[in-house]
């Protein structure tokens, strides 16, 4: 099973539990239950299509980080990092700003590569697939970031 097929599955039994929560009349933990996983909000927000989405990403994943039970949620992690990966490349490519005032960024993108690998060692296979998307990929978030970044390298490909 890969990373996204554990998200979905996660998400699809979270609303089984709710529905059935609304059939025995318990409100409250329905409630509860389709709250739990708020990073799909992040994720949302990057495939808002709209310019410069990803600061709204970033902005709802920041914000979520903030509570400790979310902080255990690789795909957090990985949507931010993706957030941040876009910022990036933004920045660099259209505003054209100096690699060196670029790196707190990337050590943005590092640490929630770090962040998601650590609670979950098989999301390395997505996170690759973002930096290395197969031809015709629909998402390829990290790609501003060259295909030999000794620092993506050391994390995604070792």
């Amino acid at each position: 099973r890969t990373i996204l097929t554990k998200l979905f599955d996660s998400i699809e039994e979270k609303n089984r539990e709710a529905f059935r929560s609304l059939e025995e009349g318990d409100y409250f933990k329905a409630r509860e239950l389709l709250e739990e996983k708020r990073s799909i909000d992040v994720l949302h927000a990057l495939y808002d299509r709209t310019p410069e989405s990803y600061k709204k990403a970033i902005a709802i994943g920041e914000k979520l980080l903030q509570d400790p039970k979310e902080q255990q949620d690789p795909f957090l992690h990985i949507w931010l990092a993706c957030g941040y990966a876009l910022d990036y490349a933004s920045r660099k490519e259209q505003d054209k700003v100096p690699e060196a005032q670029l790196q707190p960024i990337k050590e943005k993108v590092l640490r929630e590569i770090k962040a998601a690998l650590a609670i979950d060692p098989e999301s390395k296979a997505l996170l690759r697939s973002l930096w290395k998307p197969a031809p015709g990929a629909p998402d390829d978030d990290l790609t501003g970031f060259a295909p030999d970044d000794p620092d993506l390298k050391a994390l995604l490909e070792e």
